[in-house]
Formats: C-alpha cells, sequence, structure tokens
C-alpha cells in the first residue's frame, strides 16, 4: 500500500474499491511529461484493460491533474477522439466536484479493451457541501450548467449514485468511428 493510499480518509472511499491489483492486472507506474511518477495515481493493466485510480487535490489544479493522470495512462492505448472525450468528461465531474462537493475526491477510470472498448469513469466525493446564503462571487449563467450536457452528448450513459456519505458521479463512453452530433 502506498503512503497516499494509507493516509487516505477509508469512510469516503468508493465501497468497491480494492486498492490490492486484481489478479492479471500488474501495475503500472504513471509518468507525468517530465518522466517523474504522477503522484498518488495508480495504473493497472491487465488482458482487459486498464484502470488508473487518483486522490485528487481539492484545490482548482485537480482538473488539471486529472487529465495529466489520464492522458498518460491511455495515450497509446484508446483512439484520439475516446482520449478527448474522455478527458473531457473527466474534466467536468471533477471541476464539479471541486466546486460543489466536500472533500477527498477520488477519480477511478477504467479502459475496457476490445473492439470497440469503452471507458467508465467514476468521480468519488464526501457529498454535497452546504451552500452560501449569499453567493460570494456573482456566476454569469454563460458559464456554468453546460456540464451535464457535454457528458450527456459525450457518454452512452451516466448518472451518480450514493454509499453511505460518499456520492459517486459517473459516465461511460464508447469509441466511437464518427464524432457526436451536437
Amino acid at each position: 500500500m502506498s503512503p497516499a493510499d494509507a493516509t487516505a480518509p477509508q469512510r469516503n472511499l468508493p465501497a468497491h474499491r480494492d486498492p490490492s491489483p486484481k489478479k492479471g492486472y500488474g501495475e503500472v507506474s504513471a509518468t507525468g511529461s517530465t518522466g517523474d511518477p504522477a503522484p498518488h495515481c495508480r495504473v493497472t493493466e491487465g488482458d482487459t484493460g486498464i484502470k488508473v485510480s487518483s486522490p485528487l487535490p481539492y484545490t482548482e489544479q485537480a482538473p488539471s491533474l486529472a487529465r495529466r493522470h489520464i492522458r498518460t495512462a491511455l495515450r497509446g492505448h484508446t483512439d484520439a477522439l475516446l482520449l478527448d472525450d474522455t478527458l473531457l468528461v473527466v474534466t467536468e465531474l471533477v471541476t464539479n466536484a471541486v466546486r460543489h462537493a466536500l472533500p477527498p475526491i477520488l477519480l477511478e477510470v477504467q479502459y475496457a479493451k476490445g473492439s470497440p472498448g469503452t471507458v467508465h469513469v467514476e468521480v468519488a466525493d464526501a457529498g454535497p457541501a452546504p451552500r452560501p446564503q449569499c453567493p460570494t462571487e456573482p456566476t454569469s449563467p454563460r458559464e456554468n450548467g453546460r456540464g451535464t450536457k457535454i457528458i450527456t452528448a459525450l457518454s452512452t450513459s451516466h448518472g451518480a449514485r450514493f454509499r453511505g456519505e460518499t456520492a459517486i458521479r459517473w459516465a461511460t463512453l464508447p469509441a466511437m468511428t464518427q464524432p457526436p452530433q451536437m
């Protein structure tokens, strides 16, 4: 078990999370653009696919870090369109967790090899954050509210489920031969 896994509060992790690699899977170190291991990112690869698990910081840098982890782990395993769509969905789900939920945030992405192949994205958090009575910063409607439309357009299915205090938002993306019509 890595130090990152040992320090993560276990009560808020998805119940199905098993920190040990499955039989037939070997751990692979995800690396960033500098070749250094991506911090706190676990990538397991097997005959049927790739699984990426990464606790994320509860900061505005979380979506960028999540994209880096996924791009590094899936590059060369998926087609460019599926990778781009996955990165966009990951960005939307992680951004929503940072803006609207309580920490900790855990990202899990599973790429199922095959024809055509699919990617399943899950972002777990500790549930909704209390809303302030009066917003501190006014937001323009043009800047908010598009995430669900983007996820709907790019995924075959998406939703949310709850396990105790943990909220899990998820989406499944298929590999496509043609881009979706928006």
